[in-house]
């Protein structure tokens, strides 16, 4: 293929080799290290949820104790895994425990990586096939109800109040509303965490929780379903328009 620039493609193909090159041996060093991201995320992937006292999600307490004991680099699996041979406890458990300061993960005896393995995979696979199970459900919501005209009909709803935001978002779904923006609120990538559950207080959006999605995706789910009565005129059916909720910025799940 001749370039109307003038651009040598064996240059372009020789630098792209070379990137690849480099970006292979950066990811080879990223590989054998880990952050308080990846270990919260694994803590959430083994069904940690909730908080303390103090509102401070469990997650965060196991990872930041292993930080601060200097350990995080073990990984918070090698250690939830010990706690779970040794004591018959589940990963929920052993988080509340060691929320109370009851349980210290690091001084328990260590197992083989057989045990380990063979008392986490449940939970790993119990959260992966939920997953698997929620993408089947809108590959099927899209195959049986369908996706609507384009260009999609996109709403924004954003009082900082997800009560608030329901009311917007229903009434935005029956007037043919294809795609609900959930905007979450100002600076929420600056915080270390949100607020646990339903919030009624946002700033120029609404903090995005796992509870207020659950809120938001029953409300409209039973708009869709005809539940959804209004005092005036009844169910309300949508023509099997099929909604969904979007955040600006990101993607899942807080």
């Amino acid at each position: 293929m001749k370039s109307k620039l003038g651009i040598d493609f064996d240059k372009v193909g020789h630098a792209r080799e070379m990137a690849r090159k480099i970006a292979d041996q950066v990811q080879d060093f990223v590989d054998g290290y880990t952050t308080v991201a990846v270990e919260r995320t694994l803590c959430r992937l083994l069904g940690i949820d909730g908080v303390d006292v103090h509102a401070v999600p469990l997650p965060n307490i196991l990872v930041d104790e292993l930080k601060e004991k200097n350990v995080l680099g073990e990984g918070i699996l090698f250690f939830l895994g010990n706690v779970m041979v040794e004591t018959g406890m589940t990963p929920q458990e052993i988080a509340e425990q060691v929320a109370a300061g009851k349980v210290d993960v690091t001084r328990v005896p260590v197992c083989t990586p057989g045990q380990r393995e063979k008392a986490l995979q449940p939970y790993i696979e119990a959260s992966i096939r939920r997953i698997s199970d929620n993408r089947k459900r809108r590959e099927n919501y899209i195959a049986t109800i369908g996706e609507g005209a384009k260009p999609y009909l996109y709403v924004i709803v954003a009082t900082g109040n997800i009560y608030e935001d329901v009311v917007q978002a229903q009434a935005a779904a029956r007037q043919g509303a294809d795609v609900i923006a959930v905007i979450r609120t100002t600076g929420q990538s600056l915080l270390d965490y949100v607020p646990y559950g339903a919030t009624t207080e946002g700033f120029g959006g609404t903090f995005a929780t796992q509870e207020n999605f659950r809120i938001m995706r029953k409300a409209l789910d039973m708009v869709l379903s005809g539940n959804c009565v209004d005092m005036e005129s009844g169910p309300v059916f949508m023509n099997h328009r099929k909604f969904r909720i979007s955040r600006c910025e990101e993607e899942d799940r807080s």
